[in-house]
């Protein structure tokens, strides 16, 4: 049974629904607060699972150049130089024509 005979102070009252009405907002942008740490968290996890996925393709990409590396240094060492390679050519260019001149000489 409800107490009629008891005055409801208007003046206490205002302020602690204004409290109320505070502490519900506050009840809310908590919750909104929460969601946008699990948005967060979601991206984050986003982005470091693309990060990890980038670092092994640049590993894989740097050890593919490593070896092409490794590979041009093999032929350039297996490589004759030009001058060395012009140097021979003259070489046996001389000995065809000594060869030639013997080859007449014996005819």
């Amino acid at each position: 049974m409800a107490n009629h005979g008891k005055k409801v102070d208007v003046d206490k009252l205002l302020p602690l629904l204004g409290e109320t009405v505070k502490v519900l907002k506050a009840k809310k942008e908590g919750d909104g607060l929460v969601q946008s740490c699990d948005s967060a968290i979601t991206i984050m996890s986003s982005f470091l699972s693309s990060s990890h996925d980038l670092h092994a393709s640049i590993e894989d990409c740097q050890k593919k150049i490593d070896a092409c590396n490794r590979e041009i240094e093999k032929v350039k060492s297996e490589s004759v130089p030009d001058d060395e390679l012009v140097r021979i050519q003259k070489e046996l260019q001389e000995a065809k024509k000594a060869e030639e001149l013997l080859l007449e000489e014996l005819r």
